[in-house]
């Protein structure tokens, strides 16, 4: 075995989860879908840091389950989020769009619901988006054009575009280097490819372990990721680095670029020890917060929330049911737990039936403040080690 972003052969084992489910998505609450869990074993190369699963489960599997059961919060269906993750991306990429006007035709893989599409779409004469779930579908209401498919050398759109945009789209990809080469071919000569994507080095630094999943299947750092694209003659040349990379490339000449690919590598090497005293602080947190129902609830029904129970080990019984701001997840529920999804209004029916609020989102800022806006008189835990009453 070979790493797809240097072809070192020298992989170490990172972390490994004994328990963890295949379907970390909602589906509906009479589904007869049964959840399978496997053993989520995680490498990195020893050379670049770049981060596999291994083995990895099939992709046609994990396809089928993007296309079936894909959720994710629509902010054009939902005006009363705030989608953090999507405006950062628009506050840095949209000043160089406007700046540099000579761009005609935008294209964005897994658009999901066309949020991105929508707001720089202006800035163009021609826009299209690819994704493979029902995003799709709620972006064509809101009339953008967006087609329900997936990205591959057989979708691969006629038209030749000046800016295409990837967000997190390539870790869940098995062929990074042919998902390039699709790029290529629809690449003016003077185009931009825009990606964004979770930065891992940043998660390992940081001992946090949410976005290690089975749809995660490649995980990637600065320098494990702009080694890649500079195999297919593709340069950086604007970057933003926090928790996510987002790195725009162009075609150019390859020059010895000076990436700092050591300086982390005891980060990786005591991660499984932090990963492991962290599930003990988490779960003795949660311990101490209990009063007298034994109860919590909750709030965010995404991957996120999934990962975090079974990343620690959270006794799912113990779950009374999950909040969540979108409307698609109405009439739904998690593989595991009998109770429906609820919404934020419903909280107040049940403010005897719980002790705490444990919020499992990205957005929790966003969602603490909700919290407080209704006035629900609870404890509200953010992990990893934040305690707050409202």
């Amino acid at each position: 075995m070979n790493c797809i972003c240097c072809n070192s052969n020298k992989f170490k084992n990172l972390v490994k989860f004994k328990k963890f489910p295949y379907l970390n998505t909602s589906v509906p609450i009479k589904s007869k879908v049964k959840e399978k869990f496997d053993q989520l074993n995680y490498l990195y190369c020893k050379n670049c840091y770049h981060i596999i699963i291994d083995p990895r489960p099939k992709a046609s599997k994990l396809n089928s389950l993007y296309e079936s059961f894909y959720s994710y919060v629509s902010p054009l269906a939902n005006k009363n989020i705030s989608p953090t993750r999507d405006n950062n991306f628009l506050l840095f990429v949209e000043p160089w769009i406007k700046k540099n006007k000579l761009y005609s035709k935008v294209f964005e893989i897994g658009c999901f619901d066309g949020y991105i599409l929508s707001k720089l779409k202006k800035h163009f004469k021609y826009h299209e988006g690819y994704d493979p779930s029902n995003g799709a579908k709620i972006g064509k209401k809101f009339g953008l054009n967006i087609k329900k498919k997936f990205f591959d050398s057989n979708t691969i759109p006629k038209a030749k575009f000046d800016v295409i945009i990837s967000r997190h789209v390539i870790e869940h990809i098995y062929n990074p280097r042919k998902f390039i080469k699709n790029i290529l071919s629809i690449m003016n000569e003077e185009a931009v490819i825009i990606i964004e994507t979770p930065n891992f080095e940043y998660f390992i630094e940081n001992s946090k372990t949410e976005c290690f999943s089975f749809q995660h299947v490649s995980c990637f750092n600065y320098f494990s990721l702009v080694n890649l694209f500079m195999k297919f003659g593709l340069i950086p040349f604007k970057k933003k680095i926090n928790e996510n990379l987002i790195i725009f490339f162009r075609k150019g000449n390859i020059t010895k670029l000076n990436l700092d690919n050591n300086k982390n590598i005891y980060s990786y090497i005591n991660y499984k020890k932090k990963y492991i005293d962290q599930k003990k602080n988490i779960l003795n947190l949660i311990s101490k917060n209990f009063d007298k129902t034994k109860k919590f609830l909750v709030w965010g029904a995404g991957g996120y929330a999934i990962s975090l129970i079974y990343h620690f080990n959270i006794d799912v019984n113990k779950v009374l049911f999950f909040i969540d701001n979108n409307k698609n997840n109405k009439n739904k529920k998690f593989i595991g737990f009998n109770s429906e999804i609820k919404l934020p209004n419903s909280i107040s029916n049940y403010l005897n039936n719980f002790d705490f609020i444990l919020i499992a989102s990205m957005y929790h800022n966003d969602i603490l403040n909700q919290i407080k806006s209704l006035r629900i008189p609870t404890k509200v835990i953010i992990l990893p080690s934040k305690v707050i009453q409202v």
